[in-house]
């Protein structure tokens, strides 16, 4: 577990100084009842309103004539189950997470909806323990590699075609195979890039295209 964790920081590029925080973000509440421990729920509610906050920010600035509803489309389409889960496998919490032993058994670690919890978990344990600008930076780090289809799907949230609609619920559930056909190059180990990238990568993928429209206008 313990070199697990290592390689976790190596590609998250920061060192935590609270390893029970840590721990307890890997934690699911399987475990934590056999083992009497803190379970990950906690800073899962954290992490939750620290993405919600990073995206909601990065779009504001990002497209000041987006009106609020297609605003909260693009932010719904970016923030969702599939893709926190994905983000979880591209930092392999899937092999880090502490799993009861059922849970363990009935695949857990491939179920997308306790990989997402884990991705906030994480999130918020980097907010207690290195603070928002850590935190920002894991987010802008996250929804900027190769892998997060989810910035396309942003564009196909604020078109009206029941095409685009069903195209995008029939994305591909979350696995490794999937992610190794999407991702190039190859995931390495490199500290976090600057907030910034999320800004920088929203701009140049969605454009004038996703909220700046005619209809943003009115």
């Amino acid at each position: 577990m313990t070199k697990g964790m290592a390689l976790l920081e190596e590609r998250l590029g920061y060192t935590f100084t609270d390893r029970d925080l840590f721990a307890e973000a890997l934690t699911h509440s399987s475990f934590a009842h056999e083992q009497s421990c803190p379970d990950n729920e906690r800073l899962e509610f954290l992490g939750d309103a620290v993405l919600q906050v990073a995206i909601s920010h990065a779009l504001f600035s990002a497209f000041p004539k987006g009106n609020e509803g297609r605003l909260s489309r693009a932010r719904a389409m970016l923030v969702n189950t599939q893709t926190l889960a994905m983000i979880a496998m591209d930092l392999g919490l899937d092999e880090l997470l502490r799993l009861g032993k059922g849970e363990a058994d009935s695949g857990g670690r491939t179920r997308p909806r306790s990989l997402a919890a884990s991705t906030e978990a994480l999130l918020g344990a980097l907010y207690l323990d290195g603070g928002h600008a850590v935190a920002d930076d894991a987010v802008g780090t996250w929804f900027a590699t190769p892998s997060r289809r989810s910035l396309t799907a942003v564009m196909l949230a604020t078109t009206r075609s029941k095409t685009h609609a069903v195209d995008c619920k029939r994305r591909p559930k979350p696995n490794r195979e999937w992610l190794r056909r999407t991702e190039s190059p190859a995931k390495t180990a490199q500290p976090m890039p600057p907030a910034s990238v999320l800004m920088s990568t929203l701009v140049k993928t969605c454009s004038a295209r996703l909220l700046e429209g005619p209809s943003a206008r009115q």
